[in-house]
């Protein structure tokens, strides 16, 4: 079975981290492990709906594509710092609001009562758990050595069961998954055509080139038959 992504997330907020992180929320230290998992889940599942999206494993994929390998966000470092704080919560929105889209709102609603920390961090925390997920995604798939969008959707699918039992309840319904069986769902196939879809780009690429040098080769044969005939044109008078 694959790896846990969300066991992951909760390893990377630990010791001080965990302390730094549970005083910004305004909660003993020891329920920070639950909050991050509730809350990565949701943002994992968030993923697994809009890689079902046609256009969205794409979206995903140029993520990773941008977060360039850069590994995973040292949380406990940027909560040191208000500045950076603030900075990587600003970068986070970005993320968020793709994920989640307009369903964002309703599920920020959905989460209040069960993270139980104060309505405005719930949107700060979950900009902050963005970026961390797409950096131990992004780690998982270059690990295995399939940096493309069928190795994404591959990782991203086996999280499934993972992700059903630690969503909260009501979050799927926010989300506007009527059934979290429905997670991932068709996304498989978007995965398949994405491939495809590049493999005959670089075939028609191909072809674009052979016609290229094709053309090429006939232009050259025909200025090369017009220069012979206008020098012997020139000739036999003489």
């Amino acid at each position: 079975m694959s790896e846990n992504l969300l066991d992951l997330l909760k390893s990377q907020v630990t010791g001080a981290a965990a302390q730094q992180l549970g005083q910004y929320l305004g909660v003993n230290q020891d329920v920070v492990p639950s909050i991050m998992e509730k809350a990565g889940a949701t943002m994992l599942g968030g993923m697994m709906q809009k890689a079902s999206s046609p256009n969205g494993i794409g979206d995903l994929f140029s993520m990773l594509q941008k977060s360039g390998g850069g590994g995973i966000p040292d949380l406990g470092s940027i909560l040191g710092s208000p500045q950076k704080r603030d900075e990587y919560v600003k970068k986070g929105d970005d993320l968020l609001g793709s994920v989640l889209g307009n369903n964002l709102p309703a599920i920020l609603g959905a989460l209040g009562p069960v993270l139980g920390i104060a309505k405005n961090l719930i949107g700060p925390l979950m900009s902050m758990i963005g970026p961390m997920l797409i950096g131990i995604i992004s780690k998982q798939v270059m690990g295995k050595g399939q940096m493309n969008a069928t190795g994404l959707m591959d990782l991203l699918m086996s999280q499934k069961d993972y992700v059903k039992a630690a969503l909260p309840a009501g979050v799927g319904s926010a989300m506007g998954l009527a059934n979290l069986a429905d997670l991932g769902k068709g996304a498989a196939g978007h995965a398949t055509d994405a491939a495809r879809a590049a493999a005959n780009y670089g075939t028609e690429a191909v072809n674009r080139g052979s016609d290229a040098v094709r053309t090429t080769t006939t232009n050259v044969g025909h200025a090369t038959a017009e220069k012979s005939g206008s020098l012997f044109n020139t000739l036999l008078p003489l």
